[in-house]
């Protein structure tokens, strides 16, 4: 699983398939998921990795099992040379894309 880190704000964001954008609370940061579901696309932020079989095994402990302590986690901030990662750091989000004008 990879979620969006914004530096800014400190936000943290799942990521959601394209078209849709996922935006942190600042707006700064964007990403998504391409089509094949396991490439992301990151402008302006940082993805933080979790390994999807360690979610799922602490899934199973804390709520199939109900296990009443804490299940821990380990994740990482994913490397721009990441095979699906692909940072965008100088472009701005997608025209029409993320949170809108209030």
């Amino acid at each position: 699983m990879k979620l969006l880190f914004c530096p800014e704000c400190d936000d943290v964001q799942k990521l959601r398939m394209e078209p849709e954008i996922t935006t942190c609370e600042c707006g700064k940061s964007w990403g998504f998921y391409k089509p094949d579901g396991w490439t992301a696309v990151i402008g302006k932020g940082l993805a933080i990795g979790i390994d999807n079989n360690a979610l799922a095994y602490a899934k199973k402990q804390r709520i199939e099992e109900e296990s009443p302590g804490s299940v821990w986690l380990s994740a990482w901030l994913m490397a721009a040379d990441h095979d699906t990662i692909e940072y965008n750091s100088k472009r701005d989000m997608p025209v029409g894309a993320g949170r809108e004008e209030t």
